[in-house]
């Protein structure tokens, strides 16, 4: 190496040692100053705080909507007229067990009926965003109802998918009310139309808060086809039938005489939390009525 480098690689030495003893006093200027800085502390702790509060909402619910899944429905699910498990069945007292506990209907308390038995069932169908939202707190509510000690498991709950194309869920939506397209085995679309026209007198007899805007008066004197313009597809979902009978009785009185019927929520009931759903839940089995 020549004088001359070394020279070079001396002075550039020299820089570099003068420029981090320059760096570690400015870095500590400005650790003496944020010492003394009690406001400025304060304010990044603050800062902190609520930017962790604000974000853990979102936090849970990414985490909650990749991770949680329900398959309620299908565990509940049932043909309505075919085999002998159907709703059908159900009703004519040809299922053993297939009765649970309910409650007397009366309101401002929690009752549990000593002389009437009976069962909620529900239709439903996924290409309805309400029935979509609702199946996992539908879920946690009733394992949290069936887990009390008043319930013990007593609880019985059905469903019946009314969806167009129960098993072609990619292209369930765009195959509703196409001729020819109707495929299900659960139940036929004419034996829909007789469960809409069936559950008519209770439900347009009830209390107002049990009335839904989607579903008056005249939505009864729609046809379920696929020609008519204007007609209902399917049974409008989520709906919810409670049927009873006395407990010395085999058999109900029929489809057309359920005790109660809600489509979607209890009056402005959320049908997306769970402690809303359970208070609904309660109140279809006439345990413990909602009141406004």
């Amino acid at each position: 190496m020549t004088e001359e480098q070394k020279k070079k690689n001396s002075a550039a030495e020299e820089r570099r040692i003068k420029a981090n003893k320059k760096l570690r006093a400015q870095t500590t200027a400005a650790g003496e100053w944020f010492k003394q800085s009690a406001w400025l502390q304060v304010l990044l702790i603050v800062g902190a705080v609520i930017g962790v509060v604000v974000a853990i909402p979102y936090i849970v619910k990414c985490a909650s909507d990749k991770t949680e899944t329900s398959n309620f429905y299908k565990s509940k699910q049932i043909n309505f007229s075919k085999g002998s498990n159907s709703l059908t069945s159900i009703l004519n007292g040809e299922v053993p067990n297939s009765a649970g506990i309910v409650g007397d209907g009366i309101k401002g308390s929690e009752t549990y009926s000593e002389d009437l038995e009976g069962f909620v069932v529900m239709y439903y169908k996924m290409n309805d965003d309400n029935c979509k939202t609702e199946q996992i707190h539908l879920q946690h509510a009733f394992e949290t109802m069936s887990g009390t000690k008043k319930i013990k498991g007593q609880l019985k709950f059905y469903t019946v998918n009314v969806a167009w194309t129960p098993n072609d869920e990619d292209n369930m939506a765009t195959n509703e009310g196409v001729p020819g397209k109707y495929d299900n085995s659960y139940i036929t679309l004419e034996e829909q139309e007789i469960v809409f026209q069936s559950i008519k007198s209770t439900y347009l007899a009830q209390d107002t808060m049990y009335l839904n805007s989607n579903v008056t008066s005249n939505s009864f004197n729609d046809k379920f086809d696929s020609t008519t313009s204007g007609s209902l597809h399917t049974l409008p979902t989520p709906c919810f039938c409670l049927y009873t009978k006395k407990k010395s009785e085999t058999k109900y009185a029929g489809l057309d005489k359920p005790t109660k019927v809600i489509f979607n929520s209890v009056s402005s009931l959320s049908n997306s939390a769970d402690d809303a759903v359970m208070t609904q839940l309660y109140d279809i089995y006439n345990i413990k009525l909602y009141q406004e």
